[in-house]
């Protein structure tokens, strides 16, 4: 078993590569979405705190919010005394303890396909749009929700599901992949990602003006650029020249990913079908 000091080493570690990853993000949203300086950002399924950390830097506020309240406890820990616009809280994203129109950003990055595991009978895309829901509810008018989810159609998940790792459950329908889970394993599939356009429906369902869809190269966790996803000359030309000479070595090694994976995303992007193809989603989406 893992020691204490084992595991906040790991936090720590974490913490630095969501550092990375959240200022990438924030410099994303910062110049192509809308500017921070004056926005109130609220990260739902914050972790250990890294990407709020790095949205506290050039936002006006930033709450965080997470199930786990331990998590929440070392995230304090690992940011107290480095920001001063930084508030954590222990708090359930389907049910969020925030009056209506509190903020202009939502981010939902890596969090929407977990909603659904927590403990109640409901259909688990029930249980993601009224989570949707509620993030459009506290998003004043104009604002912006932050979503980043894995594509249901990746041929890398239809071989292994990304979250069970079981294969052929994420392509199947619901109601048969979740007889295969609870037969083999014992335990419902509840983890549903989407296609591009199942994502579109399910945003738009959920009470957004708009969205836009973006992709992340080469994946959303550690992504080195954000590209729009009908952009196929764009993604192309951020494919020959991505840098990360900013980026630590270790942030750079993620990110990249393997040989194959890139020569993949580059063989789906000359052909345009990033958007059915591609890895993962960043949705953009107005209130």
């Amino acid at each position: 078993m893992e020691t204490e000091v084992e595991q906040a080493i790991q936090a720590m570690d974490f913490v630095a590569l969501s550092g990375e990853r959240g200022q990438r993000m924030a410099s994303f949203v910062e110049h192509f979405v809308q500017p921070l300086q004056t926005s109130c950002v609220l990260d739902v399924g914050c972790r250990y705190g890294g990407i709020s950390a790095s949205f506290s830097r050039v936002a006006r506020q930033v709450t965080a919010i997470d199930l786990l309240y331990n998590q929440v406890r070392q995230a304090f820990g690992h940011v107290k005394g480095q920001v001063t616009n930084l508030t954590f809280a222990c708090a359930n994203g389907s049910a969020l303890p925030f009056r209506d129109d509190t903020f202009d950003l939502v981010i939902l990055n890596g969090v929407l396909e977990w909603v659904g595991v927590a403990g109640t009978p409901r259909d688990p895309r029930d249980v993601q749009k009224g989570c949707l829901q509620e993030a459009r509810r506290v998003l004043r008018e104009g604002g912006i929700l932050y979503l980043a989810i894995e594509n249901r159609l990746y041929p890398g998940y239809i071989l292994r599901d990304a979250h069970v790792g079981v294969p052929l459950v994420g392509i199947l329908p619901r109601r048969m992949a979740n007889c295969i889970m609870t037969w083999l394993y014992q335990k419902p599939y509840r983890t549903f990602i989407y296609s591009y356009w199942e994502l579109k429906r399910l945003v738009h369902e959920s009470g957004f003006a708009s969205s836009s869809v973006y992709v992340p190269i080469y994946t959303y966790w550690y992504p080195c650029v954000i590209q729009r996803i009908s952009d196929r000359r764009g993604i192309l030309r951020s494919l020959a020249d991505l840098r990360l000479a900013d980026a630590s070595e270790r942030y750079r090694r993620s990110a990249l990913v393997t040989r194959k994976q890139r020569l993949f995303f580059r063989f789906i992007a000359s052909l345009g079908l990033a958007k059915m193809l591609c890895n993962a989603f960043v949705v953009i989406a107005q209130a």
